[in-house]
């Protein structure tokens, strides 16, 4: 699997009548949630590959993000938050890019 940027690459292996699947690459910051008996306890960055920050006062404020879920025992997620750039843009104060 390679990297695709423009249409001319794509169409270099591209056969027809095979299906593809084409997505948008979404850069964020891989975290690692972990649940216990289905309670959000622990959230953290990748940070340098071994050690990573804590952040779960920042992620217990993603809307969309369950607090709890029904499971029972030990549960570690990980995947990728970013922020699109229509809501980062209204809640940008300039200071950041």
């Amino acid at each position: 699997m390679e990297k695709v940027t423009t249409y001319s690459d794509l169409s270099k292996w591209y056969k027809e009548g095979e299906g593809v699947l084409v997505e948008p690459k979404l850069d964020g910051c891989t975290v690692v949630l972990r649940f216990s008996d289905g309670t959000l306890t622990e959230a953290l960055t990748r940070g340098t590959g071994l050690e990573g920050e804590r952040v779960l006062h920042t992620v217990q404020t993603i809307k969309n993000l369950p607090q709890t879920i029904p499971y029972k025992g030990n549960l570690e997620v990980r995947g990728e938050v970013f922020i699109p750039f229509k809501t980062f843009d209204e809640i940008n104060n300039g200071e950041y890019a």
